[in-house]
């Protein structure tokens, strides 16, 4: 079974490497994370996201299963790294 990745990049270029690679890529940039249905939330183990997006604590904590923030760019400003590492949430680039 694939992993599922939540992408919030508008970059159909990544995307399309993601799933070269494997992954099941699930749109998180044309709408909030709390838009998506509860089942494709609670299967989302990676979050890939940019410095402008970030991930607060209120959107990871509706993705159970997040295990890794995987941020686009140069910085993570706008990642909760706290709320992060409380959950055991690896934050990188």
């Amino acid at each position: 079974m694939p992993t599922e990745l939540l992408m919030r990049s508008d970059s159909p270029v990544y995307a399309a490497m993601l799933r070269e690679a494997g992954f099941t890529v699930t749109d998180g940039f044309s709408r909030p994370i709390a838009a998506l249905p509860a089942p494709v939330r609670d299967r989302q183990r990676i979050l890939v996201t940019s410095g402008l997006a970030g991930a607060t604590a209120e959107e990871m904590a509706l993705l159970p299963a997040l295990g890794l923030v995987a941020c686009l760019g140069t910085g993570f400003d706008r990642v909760d790294v706290a709320a992060a590492t409380a959950r055991g949430i690896v934050v990188t680039h």
